[in-house]
């Protein structure tokens, strides 16, 4: 019986503020500390049917709808990898995870401020590690992270500065020290081991 991998594909929104930190927000989800801004990018319905068709991911074990999280037989990954990359029959903006963070799911920004930003795509990070929600059963996960530096107006980013000093604040700005050390210096909050991908996008996509 061929092994199977679970494959997520996330798109993360690198937020910088003037003093070069990154913006981190609490996902309402889980429980893994502050975690990079965004979530998992979907397929359209052409997508789909190469994935399930051409790569062998069951349709029953898409999480949830056309979220690129699911399983595959462990010798697709590298063309699932190749499929992603190519940025054909998927989501090719961070529009909606990052409204979906930001608005929906913690109300940091109102409607209108978390619609109304610049993008471009910064990179990519992958890799190998385990799965970062809780009601999925503890397995290794294969990441194919697509990176979104994104810039906001003067007026918002004021904004989200002071979100994030409020206390009991979803949103908070970290340095790459902090990131890589894995918690807040002021006061220990804990930063998700996934947050590292906002630091060195690359610009191919590896997965090992």
């Amino acid at each position: 019986m061929t092994a199977m991998k679970r494959i997520s594909c996330p798109g993360f929104a690198i937020i910088r503020d003037d003093q070069g930190r990154y913006g981190l927000i609490s996902d309402m989800e889980t429980n893994q500390g502050l975690l990079p801004i965004g979530g998992a990018l979907h397929a359209d319905a052409s997508g789909l049917l190469k994935l399930i068709n051409d790569f062998g991911a069951p349709s029953r074990s898409f999480e949830n709808g056309a979220a690129l999280r699911f399983a595959v037989p462990e010798d697709k990954v590298t063309k699932v990898s190749a499929w992603f990359a190519s940025r054909i029959g998927r989501d090719l903006a961070i529009n909606r995870v990052l409204h979906r963070s930001l608005f929906d799911e913690t109300a940091v920004l109102t409607r209108r401020e978390a619609s109304e930003f610049e993008q471009r795509v910064a990179g990519y990070d992958g890799g190998t590690g385990p799965t970062f929600r809780d009601n999925i059963a503890e397995r290794d996960t294969v990441y194919m992270i697509e990176l979104y530096a994104v810039s906001f107006p003067v007026q918002t980013m004021a904004k989200l500065k002071r979100q994030a000093a409020a206390r009991r604040s979803h949103f908070r700005f970290a340095t790459a020290d902090e990131i890589r050390s894995g918690r807040l210096t002021k006061d220990g909050t804990p930063i998700s081991s996934i947050a590292t991908s906002l630091l060195n996008p690359s610009r191919q996509l590896r997965t090992s």
